[in-house]
């Protein structure tokens, strides 16, 4: 995707403004690739990171909290977690924002299951995980609202997916892995390990030589 290509470029320390984007979702990637460093919005820019915020993002948040992949009215566990990692850097500066990440987090909260998965699937349950890192709240504690106690997080539910040989299954009745539950599954144990350490959220490339 575009802006999976931005953040390889970020990383390399090239420029992601020159990546276009044309998916319903990717405004959240859009944004997510513009923050992972201090980058200067041209003075033409078309979208800035206000725009993409307020004209795109929020615009797909449906009443009951969660982010649609192409309306207002439907929304998905995975849609929601994405929207909510892009608006994290913005959660304690914008009321609007704030508003909407509570009403997402809530919505998210409302779609746990009992073993703190979501969708019977790892992909699911990694984006929560990545969400409340970019938060910078530890997803395994009880405090963070998704871990019912130290024995049964969202951590414990990731790991219940591993496959025979390595690597993670989408469903755990897979019989093998697959190469995007486990990338997903990777990531979500970074980003934990990460904010456990007190270091930057997985996507913030700012400590990046």
């Amino acid at each position: 995707e575009a802006e999976s290509c931005a953040q390889a470029l970020a990383a390399r320390r090239d420029d992601p403004l020159m990546i276009g984007y044309f998916l319903r979702n990717e405004p959240m990637w859009a944004l997510l690739a513009l923050d992972s460093r201090d980058y200067t919005e041209p003075a033409d820019a078309v979208w800035t990171r206000d725009k993409l915020v307020t004209e795109l993002i929020l615009q797909y948040q449906n009443p009951e909290g969660g982010f649609g992949l192409t309306d207002n009215v439907t929304a998905s566990v995975d849609m929601t977690a994405m929207a909510v990692q892009a608006l994290a850097p913005y959660y304690t500066n914008r009321a609007d924002v704030k508003e909407a990440v509570d009403k997402a987090l809530a919505y998210l909260q409302s779609q746990m299951s009992a073993d703190c998965g979501f969708n019977s699937n790892v992909e699911g349950t990694a984006q929560v995980v990545l969400a409340l890192a970019a938060l910078n709240r530890n997803p395994a504690l009880p405090e963070s609202g998704f871990a019912p106690n130290l024995a049964v997080n969202m951590l414990t539910n990731i790991a219940s997916f591993a496959a025979e040989g390595g690597g993670y299954k989408h469903y755990a009745a897979d019989r093998a892995s697959q190469i995007m539950s486990t990338t997903q599954a990777v990531l979500a144990f970074e980003a934990y390990l990460r904010q456990a350490n007190a270091e930057n959220f997985i996507y913030d490339l700012s400590d990046v030589n």
